[in-house]
């Protein structure tokens, strides 16, 4: 679900040309006003922002469902030992249930708090974005629990087509 060559290439050329400062002048490859939170996939500056606004997401700023993510929004869990979230997300589609799917993980799991890990790769040419990032929560006894994960986003006009997740049991290394 990334953008063709063609279709990122424009996307690079007209956010420079934009100043690709994630302001209202920005535009899309058609031409078109990009709202002021939906970056071109185009620029890395940008690119960075809209995972930064996908960490935001997680830790409960919902609303941003609606300017970060696609319709036809897809999301894969890649180890999900119980299997119960991936079946959850087979079906997930689009901001509002995309929104639902994380109010009831954040309530399932009161004060997890994510946190991006260093600064995302960005792959204009292809429209995907590489990021990790670690997630702290208490555990049913308080103790603070700390794991790491890396999030791939295929972009698609500015906004998150389909994301693969991948959360291990540790914090990396180099994150920790």
């Amino acid at each position: 679900m990334s953008m063709t060559t063609e279709t990122a290439e424009t996307a690079v050329n007209t956010a420079n040309t934009a100043n690709t400062a994630n302001t209202a002048n920005t535009v899309n490859a058609e031409g078109a006003a990009r709202p002021e939170s939906a970056p071109a996939a185009g620029s890395h500056a940008l690119g960075v922002r809209l995972f930064e606004q996908w960490t935001a997401m997680w830790n409960g700023e919902l609303a941003l469902t609606e300017r970060i993510v696609t319709p036809g929004f897809r999301i894969s869990f890649a180890n999900d030992a119980d299997g119960a979230r991936a079946a959850a997300s087979d079906d997930l589609r689009g901001p509002r249930e995309l929104a639902g799917f994380v109010a009831a993980h954040r309530e399932s799991i009161p004060g997890v708090r994510y946190h991006l890990s260093g600064t995302p790769a960005v792959d204009a040419a292809g429209g995907q974005i590489a990021g990790r990032w670690t997630v702290t929560f208490p555990d049913a006894s308080g103790n603070q629990v700390s794991k790491s994960g890396i999030d791939i986003l295929a972009v698609e006009d500015g906004r998150i087509a389909e994301v693969w997740s991948v959360t291990g049991h540790r914090v990396f290394a180099s994150a920790g």
